[in-house]
């Protein structure tokens, strides 16, 4: 299906609609998201996208995600300093809970994930001010998703 010209073009819609720019597809990326137990949050694939006319992003992540009987949602995240992969733009959506995992969460889950989170701004050694720029690039993908969610309804 990722490679499917209505799939792309659909794509290619959200991405003009949500983000006022035009985007050519540039390659197609299968994505797992693992916590360490070897758990699957979520898989699928990922299209990357070249922008044209984006004042601040040159590249955009695409997908989809299945929403049972009500259908499926789109995500378009842009390319940023923190987000430059397509893997982490899944990670992003994760993050702010634009997407539910496809696995059940309960209380371990979540403090396993709380911990991995820790440890991996120890090993990156994160400063507050590159924190507060990974959240304030959280905050705005959680406006412009809220945006879309309220537009479509």
């Amino acid at each position: 299906m990722a490679k499917d010209l209505d799939y792309l073009d659909a794509l290619r819609a959200a991405i003009r609609i949500e983000h006022k720019c035009d985007a050519t597809h540039a390659q197609t990326t299968v994505v797992s998201e693992r916590i360490s137990a070897g758990q699957t949050l979520w898989h699928g694939h990922v299209e990357t996208f070249n922008l044209v006319g984006h004042h601040k992003s040159a590249v955009c992540y695409a997908w989809h995600h299945g929403n049972g009987n009500e259908g499926f949602k789109i995500f378009a995240v842009l390319a940023n300093r923190f987000i430059d992969s397509p893997s982490k733009a899944v990670k992003a959506a994760l993050f702010i809970d634009a997407q539910p995992p496809t696995m059940p969460m309960n209380f371990e889950i979540v403090k396993q994930l709380l911990g991995e989170c820790r440890n991996n701004l120890r090993k990156i050694a994160m400063t507050v001010e590159g924190l507060d720029a990974a959240v304030e690039t959280a905050r705005m993908t959680r406006e412009n998703v809220a945006g879309n969610r309220q537009a479509s309804a």
